[in-house]
């Protein structure tokens, strides 16, 4: 059985992709497959990843018609044969010892192993910034508060982690394919509320490219209900894992913050459409957590968390209508 197995999800990035695949097949960690899931490309990135795959024995190509990054990984899931299993995008790239950096021996009770990576310039590939972790280990429940301490929480993206594929199978993990916004903060929200154990290495290797006009399989404008999904699955995932790695107060409002943005998104764009107070209302249900967790760093979203106390939502109701004229202040 192959050790790790890489899924990329591929979407027009053929300016990329070359880059983002040598990567992985120069690791230092040679005991790895490569699965490519092509969402219907319209360039070339289909032609590049089937070369790629007839040179090496390593590489898997899937290809399926356009639907969704959730759909890409979950087909690459489904094809995967490893014990663990990470993600790459397509338009990144990794170091040599990205794989060997998650100590996979080192670390067989582990049910997640995360790394940092780096914010790269896109015109320069000079390194803007690091998001680093110490190396620790991370089993509920958490009463020391190192969940906060690195924040590991706020750090949901897929890429940079190793999940073990067996968690995967065991709840039925998968990404939720109705949505293409979040979704990777709620794959990983949803498997760490079924993890005993994470484990944090003090290593970086995987490059994020920034600053670029690639097409992306999530960079789409997203609907009004997707968003309203988004923050009600964070939402649930959150409950649990607080329950199970008894989170702070103080640092589950924090995340609970990121969580129910979407929903206030949600709210912003659908009042361009004149949405009645009910269907504001149905949108943030329940107003309860807002008035509970909602702590946002802008004081003009601060007022939501008081405005939500009124159960009626008129409060809130009048604060959306006037908030294209509060923003302009």
């Amino acid at each position: 059985m192959t050790k790790i197995s890489v899924i990329i999800p591929v979407y027009n990035v053929e300016a990329y992709l070359p880059q983002c695949i040598d990567s992985v097949l120069s690791q230092t960690f040679t005991d790895f497959e490569l699965i490519l899931v092509d969402d219907g490309s319209k360039d070339s990135s289909l032609v590049i990843c089937q070369d790629y795959a007839s040179k090496d024995i390593r590489v898997k190509v899937i290809h399926q018609d356009n639907s969704g990054v959730s759909t890409a990984r979950n087909k690459g899931l489904a094809s995967a044969t490893g014990t663990w299993v990470t993600f790459i995008d397509s338009d990144d790239w990794v170091d040599e010892d990205f794989l060997e950096n998650f100590c996979i021996s080192l670390n067989p009770d582990a049910d997640v192993i995360c790394q940092g990576l780096k914010f790269i310039d896109h015109a320069s590939e000079s390194v803007k910034r690091e998001r680093r972790f110490g190396s620790d280990m991370i089993t509920a429940p958490d009463d020391e508060g190192k969940l906060a301490r690195y924040d590991v929480l706020s750090f949901g993206v897929t890429v940079c982690k190793c999940f073990k594929m067996s968690v995967i199978k065991d709840f039925g993990i998968l990404f939720d394919e109705k949505i293409a916004y979040h979704e990777d903060h709620i794959f990983t929200l949803e498997f760490l509320s079924h993890s005993k154990s994470i484990v944090t290495v003090d290593a970086c290797g995987y490059n994020y490219r920034c600053g670029h006009n690639a097409s992306s399989l999530s960079k789409r404008r997203h609907p009004c209900k997707n968003q309203v999904r988004a923050g009600q699955r964070m939402m649930k995932e959150l409950r649990t894992i607080g329950t199970r790695f008894h989170l702070s107060d103080s640092y589950f409002k924090k995340i609970a913050t990121f969580a129910l943005s979407p929903k206030i998104g949600a709210v912003r764009m659908a009042f361009q459409d004149k949405i009645s107070r009910a269907e504001m209302k149905e949108m943030l249900s329940p107003l309860s957590e807002f008035a509970k967790y909602y702590s946002p760093a802008d004081k003009r979203y601060r007022l939501i968390k008081y405005l939500a106390k009124d159960p009626s939502g008129c409060s809130l109701y009048v604060f959306f209508l006037l908030f294209p004229k509060i923003s302009k202040q």
